[in-house]
């Protein structure tokens, strides 16, 4: 093994390195059927994992990296030939030319003349996102297609490797900084697999099926790939810098801005449509799946304005109100208008940013539906890609909140 992987790191010595690996080729050819695709197996993990591993934590046992070597070698002389024909690309095939071919030549000029334009929604985007599936009907189906036995418990293996990347710091600037596919097909992958790998000790067998299979690997991506980016971008909202989430255009379905929380600046007077809108904005995000981050004090446009309106409107022996007290009326308002148990939901920050005082309110997602109180009824609240809307359709409300909120799974006796 020592003579081989010392080859396998000279130049020109592919005739030596074959002599040198043939005894174990020979050994190999000696073992039933049964027991030369155990033993393909297990020589694949090993090359995969310590390939993988390699990447993640630095290696410094010379005889660890020298069985590495001697096994990537041997799996590629023995691997399976009823499985196809496979290219090495990093060995086989050099790139040498690159040919530019015209495929179209022309104006792409639209036509002239009038036409109607007609969009699938009333122009604001979506009012929900597409119907998500229930979990445990994706794993239902993930095991009938991959041979699997997983239930509703392993999930909490990927899931707890998709929290390890919430909490990464890296993670979540890089969920900033990329759209939602860009991150699934470029940044997800790798980052996924090594947080699965550093679980590998307590869950050898669930990741090894993962690792195994390629399509599976694509399935449980798409799961959970969305997922991270959404709740890595919100989780990034509640620590960054308050002047990263400043600007034209920064708004999403994950961040608002309010002027102000209780002075109207049309109606130059307190109360009203602010104290309405922030109410409405807080308890969208806590009936999102993810939350959000609430700040007071912004423009629509990003610009700083400040809660300096706010403070004048409160009073303290006859001195200017701060941010003490505009905290106390925002917990006043959610008390009454959506509930006590809204007011664990949420963090709130105040900054400075050239003079002028702002507040970041952090929502988290509630475990309920939450409903504001507007006298003898209750209106539900949704978070969609563009603004916070009123449910009216109570099927469709209800259709929401079954799949937020999906009932327990029930309990069923075994007969013996």
């Amino acid at each position: 093994m020592q003579r081989a992987a010392a080859l396998l790191l000279s130049e020109n010595a592919h005739a030596q390195v074959h002599a040198a690996l043939q005894p174990a080729v020979e050994r190999f050819g000696g073992l039933s059927d049964e027991d030369q695709e155990a033993f393909r197996d297990a020589l694949g993990r090993f090359v995969r994992v310590y390939g993988f591993l390699s990447l993640v934590v630095p290696f410094r046992n010379p005889e660890l990296e020298r069985d590495y070597l001697f096994c990537r070698a041997l799996a590629a002389i023995i691997r399976d030939s009823s499985a196809g024909e496979t290219i090495n690309l990093g060995s086989e095939v050099e790139l040498t030319h690159l040919r530019h071919e015209l495929a179209f030549e022309g104006s792409i000029e639209l036509p002239g003349g009038e036409a109607e334009v007609t969009t699938i929604y009333s122009g604001t985007g979506p009012m929900v996102d597409p119907e998500e599936q229930r979990l445990s009907e994706i794993i239902a189906r993930m095991n009938e297609r991959f041979g699997t036995n997983w239930t509703d418990e392993d999930r909490l293996v990927f899931e707890a490797a998709a929290g390890d990347l919430i909490a990464d710091v890296h993670v979540q600037n890089q969920a900033a900084s990329n759209d939602e596919a860009t991150f699934r097909d470029h940044v997800f992958p790798d980052r996924y697999e090594k947080a699965l790998l550093a679980r590998i000790d307590r869950n050898s067998g669930l990741i090894y099926e993962y690792l195994d299979d390629e399509n599976l690997q694509a399935v449980v991506r798409d799961i959970y790939a969305v997922e991270v980016h959404r709740r890595a971008t919100v989780a990034r909202q509640r620590t960054c810098p308050i002047g990263d989430l400043l600007g034209p255009d920064r708004e999403s379905q994950f961040l608002e801005y309010k002027s102000t929380l209780r002075w109207d600046i049309h109606q130059q007077r307190k109360g009203g449509h602010p104290e309405d809108a922030a109410i409405k904005t807080i308890a969208g995000f806590a009936n999102s799946a993810v939350g959000g981050t609430l700040l007071v004090g912004i423009a629509d446009d990003g610009t700083v304005l400040g809660l300096e309106d706010d403070f004048a409107t409160f009073s303290k022996r006859g001195e200017r109100g701060d941010h003490d007290l505009w905290g106390q009326h925002l917990e006043n308002l959610i008390r009454n208008r959506i509930g006590d148990s809204v007011l664990p939901l949420l963090a709130t920050e105040f900054h400075v940013i050239n003079g002028n005082h702002v507040a970041r309110v952090s929502i988290h997602p509630s475990g309920f539906p939450i409903y504001e109180r507007k006298g003898d009824s209750q209106v539900f609240w949704l978070r969609t890609p563009t603004s916070t809307v009123e449910v009216r359709d109570a099927e469709e409300r209800d259709r929401i909140i079954a799949r937020r909120w999906p009932p327990a799974p029930q309990a069923t006796a075994r007969r013996s």
